[in-house]
């Protein structure tokens, strides 16, 4: 387990990447000859972001962004958890190991970044997807 407290501030903003709160769960569990099983929750403060207004101009009619506050908002907060499976085969001079994942985030954890409207009335967080199955194969030399 891990907890971190810490602030991340330049020119009294919070910084690019501040994250008040981060807390990692970690288990694993070698419960046969070359097999592993784990299991992770992370938890993370939302990053910090620029929110935008727009400027109109008539003589090109065109939206222009206009900074607000830097990083006077965040992202909303960060949850993920991941299963892991795997299995090695040892060989006189190297080791072969297979692996399965499985990476889900709840629903409203997984805002990536913000995208804006045309004219910067609106706002929305993009998404990355809420769950992610992940194989593949390892050779230690």
């Amino acid at each position: 387990a891990s907890v971190s407290l810490a602030r991340s501030v330049r020119g009294g903003a919070p910084a690019d990447y501040d994250q008040p709160l981060i807390v990692n769960l970690v288990g694993s569990w070698d419960f046969a000859e070359g097999w592993n099983a784990g299991l992770r929750y992370r938890y993370a403060s939302g990053l910090p972001y620029s929110p935008l207004d727009g400027l109109y101009s008539a003589d090109t009619d065109t939206w222009a962004p206009v900074p607000k506050a830097p990083n006077a908002a965040r992202l909303p907060d960060y949850q993920k958890v991941d299963v892991h499976l795997e299995r090695a085969w040892a060989f006189k001079q190297w080791t072969l190991t297979g692996y399965l994942e499985a990476w889900w985030v709840p629903s409203g954890s997984n805002a990536m970044y913000v995208v804006h409207s045309y004219d910067y009335s609106e706002s929305a967080a993009v998404a990355g997807p809420p769950f992610l199955p992940l194989m593949g194969l390892r050779a230690d030399l």
